[in-house]
């Protein structure tokens, strides 16, 4: 009997051994390309995801909480949803790399226009770029385009410190995770511009993901954070969840 708990003690303990996750990265780690390979990896991992929970924006002129139902399949069609109390329509927008398409039922009327002329200040009132958009749904950054810049220790965190064009640049990275914690954008008078924090990080399918994602651009004092609740990773999804069902009296603008 002895000798059958021992058997089993070490049956346990080999289990948990063989499962345990080791880090993505060293503390010590000092090539930029490999936390960024990393990064990168962990991005290429995710292929879809839907998710449901709060969205809050504050701006200046507004500020409000509401339910929102995100859909993202990549490479880059997005799907978003947001309905304040009552069941009362906000807004739903669907965007991929060609063109985009927003509704707002209270107005009656939808946006429509190339990609490249997207901007969130139509939807949400907080300005933000169609592809900022699609890093703020995932919560993945990949710390591209720059591609070299310095790293640097701070606790448990590998600072990368890089500029954009001629903007300072600084992303927290958690080693163990593999994943961007925060990004920290400068204008040149050294003064914070853009700051996109990601925590409640959790493990889908194999993707490092968070649960919640704060961006703000602090100068304008406009943020918007989502707080997911439910979250499903690399499920197919029907292609009718990207559908805009739009009235046919809604008021069209083309910009």
């Amino acid at each position: 009997m002895v000798r059958l708990m021992i058997l089993l003690g070490v049956f346990i303990a080999l289990r948990c051994a063989g499962t345990k996750s080791t880090p993505q990265l060293s503390q010590e780690e000092a090539r930029w390309e490999t936390v960024q390979r990393v990064l990168q990896e962990n991005y290429d991992n995710l292929r879809t995801l839907s998710a449901d929970g709060k969205v809050i924006i504050e701006t200046p002129e507004a500020s409000y909480t509401a339910n929102a139902t995100i859909h993202l399949k990549k490479p880059d069609s997005i799907y978003v949803k947001i309905e304040a109390a009552f069941g009362i329509d906000v807004g739903v927008l669907f965007a991929d790399r060609h063109r985009y398409v927003i509704y707002t039922p209270m107005q009656n009327t939808v946006y429509t226009g190339p990609a490249d002329s997207f901007n969130l200040d139509r939807f949400l009132s907080f300005r933000l770029s169609y592809k900022k958009l699609v890093q703020l749904l995932s919560g993945l950054e990949t710390a591209e385009p720059i591609s070299s810049g310095t790293i640097h220790r701070q606790e448990n965190q590998l600072l990368l410190l890089s500029k954009n064009g001629d903007q300072p640049v600084v992303h927290s990275v958690d080693p163990y995770n593999g994943v961007v914690t925060q990004t920290r954008t400068y204008n040149q008078n050294h003064e914070l511009v853009f700051l996109a924090h990601y925590s409640r990080f959790s493990t889908f399918d194999g993707v490092r993901l968070p649960k919640t994602i704060r961006i703000q651009r602090p100068r304008q004092k406009e943020s918007i954070t989502f707080f997911y609740n439910s979250v499903a990773v690399n499920q197919k999804i029907d292609p009718e969840k990207f559908t805009i069902v739009v009235p046919e009296k809604a008021i069209k603008v083309d910009l």
